[in-house]
C-alpha cells in the first residue's frame, strides 16, 4: 500500500496528506480510467479511508528521500501568557481616553548585543502623549514591573491599560499578576509578532526621546546609569509641558480625492499637558500637580540639564559630580548631536478564568536553602543573572553535601530576592527622576522668598 501511495503522491505532485485525501477520490478512477493503474476494490477502498495524518506518517521515507522537502513546518513555541493576552492592532485605539499606555524596551547596546548594557523603558499615552523613560539596568521582567509600580504614583494620570509587545521581559507571569492583582485592575493586550506599526505611538517616540536624544552608542555601567536617570527627570517635564505635537484626524469621505491620496488632517497643535488638562475625566489631584508643573517648570534649566548629561554620556565621565568644563566639550558635543541628527534623518523612524486555585502560603517542610543561602547571595550580589542551576552545581562543586534540597526551592528564594533587589534598585533610580520635578517646583518657591 505505501508504494502505490507514493505513486498517487507524485501522480498529484507531491500534495499534503490532507490536500491528498481530498483529491483520492477523484484521482484514482482518473489513473484506472486512462490505464495508469490498475488496483483491487478491496485496496482502494482502503485507501480512500485512509486519514489525512496517516498519508503523512507513510510518506515521511518519500519527503526524506527528497531531501526534506515538504516536510511539515513544526508550530512555533507561545507561551500562556500569550494566549491569554488579547491582541490589539493599530486600528483598535480609535477613540480611545487617556490612561491607555503602549510600552517597549529600547537597547543602548551599541550594536552589539553580548555582556551587560543598559536599557530604557518607555510608555506612551495614545490619547494625550504623555511619556515617560526609565533606564533600567538590565532587561528583566521584574525590573519592568518594578518600574511600573513607581511610574504609577509619578504619572499625573490613571494607569487604564498597557500595550505591549512579544518580548519575555513583558510576556511572563509577573507582570500578568501585577495588571490582575493591582488596586486598579489594569488591561494587557499586546500586538502582533513583527508587526511594529501596531505599536506605532510608541516607536515615534522611541526615535524622538531616545534615539535623538541618547543617540545608538553603547551604555553601561552605574555611572551612565546616573546619568541617564538625570537627563530623563529633565526630559520628560521638557517634552510633556513645553514640547506640542499634533494627533492625525482618522480619514474621512471628504479626505478622498479622485486619482491623489487621502488628504492628511491633524488636530491643533498641543502639549501632553494641555491635552490632560482639556480631559474631563482627569481627576483634580492630577490636575492641580499638571497646572503646578506649568508654573514652576523652568525650560532653560531643564534644557541646560539635557545638555550637560549629553555632554556626560558623550565624554564617558565616570563621576556625575566631577564632569569636565562644558566650554571646553562644545565642540564635542555639537558633533555628537549633528551625528543624532544624521540618524534621525537615516532611520525609519485575556480573559481569566473565574475559578482559581487558591495560592498555598505554608511551608510543608524545613528550607533547605536556610544553610547555604548566604552563599548564595554572595553569588547573586556578585551576578545578579546567576540562574538557579548554575548556583546548585556551584554548590555541589564548593560544599558538597550542604545543600540537600531541591532546585525548585532555590529557585523560588533566588526569585524572591530578585523582587527585592529589582525594587531596590528601580526604587534609587525613580528618586533621581522624581528630585528633577521637585527642584523644578522648589526653584520658584526659593526665588520667591
Amino acid at each position: 500500500m505505501v508504494q502505490l501511495l507514493e505513486t498517487l503522491w507524485e501522480a498529484s505532485d507531491h500534495l499534503c496528506g490532507k490536500r491528498l485525501a481530498a483529491v483520492l477520490p477523484t484521482l484514482l478512477p482518473a489513473l484506472e480510467r486512462h490505464g495508469h493503474l490498475e488496483i483491487e476494490a478491496e485496496l482502494s477502498q482502503k485507501l480512500l479511508q485512509l486519514s489525512p495524518a496517516t498519508i503523512d506518517r507513510l510518506l515521511s521515507s518519500a519527503r526524506a528521500a527528497l531531501g526534506g522537502q515538504h516536510r511539515r513546518r513544526r508550530s512555533r513555541v507561545v507561551t500562556g501568557v500569550r494566549r491569554r493576552t488579547t491582541v490589539r492592532t493599530f486600528n483598535g485605539w480609535k477613540g480611545v481616553e487617556p490612561g491607555w499606555f503602549e510600552m517597549d524596551l529600547v537597547a543602548h547596546c551599541g550594536g552589539r548585543m553580548e555582556g551587560p548594557f543598559l536599557w530604557t523603558l518607555v510608555l506612551t499615552d495614545v490619547a494625550s502623549g504623555w511619556s515617560e523613560c526609565v533606564p533600567l539596568p538590565r532587561r528583566d521582567g521584574l525590573m519592568v514591573r518594578s518600574a511600573l509600580q513607581e511610574l504609577q504614583s509619578l504619572m499625573p494620570l490613571p494607569l487604564r491599560g498597557l500595550d505591549v509587545d512579544n518580548d519575555t521581559a513583558f510576556m511572563n507571569e509577573e507582570l500578568e499578576r501585577w495588571c490582575a492583582e493591582a488596586r486598579k485592575p489594569v488591561e494587557l493586550t499586546r500586538s502582533r509578532a513583527y508587526k511594529s506599526n501596531d505599536q506605532a505611538w510608541v516607536e515615534q517616540k522611541n526615535g524622538m526621546l531616545v534615539r535623538r536624544v541618547v543617540g545608538h552608542r553603547r551604555l553601561e555601567g552605574p555611572q551612565q546609569l546616573e546619568r541617564l536617570c538625570q537627563l530623563y527627570g529633565a526630559l520628560r517635564l521638557f517634552t510633556n509641558i513645553y514640547q506640542p505635537s499634533a494627533k492625525r484626524i482618522p480619514f474621512e469621505e471628504s479626505d478622498r480625492r479622485e486619482g491623489r491620496r487621502p488628504r492628511r488632517r491633524h488636530d491643533q497643535p498641543l502639549t501632553p499637558a494641555d491635552r490632560l488638562l482639556r480631559w474631563s475625566g482627569l481627576g483634580p489631584q492630577g490636575r492641580r500637580r499638571i497646572e503646578a508643573l506649568q508654573q514652576e517648570c523652568d525650560p532653560v534649566a531643564l534644557l541646560e540639564t539635557i545638555r550637560s548629561n549629553q555632554t556626560a554620556l558623550v565624554n564617558g565621565e565616570r563621576e556625575p559630580g566631577n564632569g569636565p568644563d562644558p566650554s571646553d566639550s562644545g565642540q564635542e558635543l555639537e558633533a555628537f548631536l549633528s551625528s543624532l541628527r544624521l540618524l534621525w534623518k537615516q532611520s525609519e523612524p485575556a480573559k481569566r478564568g473565574s475559578w482559581h486555585v487558591p495560592t498555598r502560603t505554608y511551608r510543608t517542610r524545613v528550607d533547605p536553602t536556610l544553610g547555604c543561602w548566604h552563599l548564595v547571595l554572595q553569588w547573586l550580589m556578585a551576578d545578579p543573572l546567576l540562574t538557579g542551576q548554575q548556583a546548585m552545581q556551584r554548590l555541589e562543586s564548593e560544599k558538597p553535601g550542604l545543600y540537600g534540597g531541591s532546585l525548585r526551592t532555590l529557585q523560588r528564594r533566588m526569585a524572591e530576592w530578585r523582587i527585592a533587589h529589582a525594587e531596590q534598585v528601580v526604587g534609587q533610580q525613580m528618586g533621581a527622576i522624581r528630585d528633577q520635578e521637585n527642584n523644578q517646583l522648589n526653584r520658584k518657591r526659593r526665588n520667591n522668598r
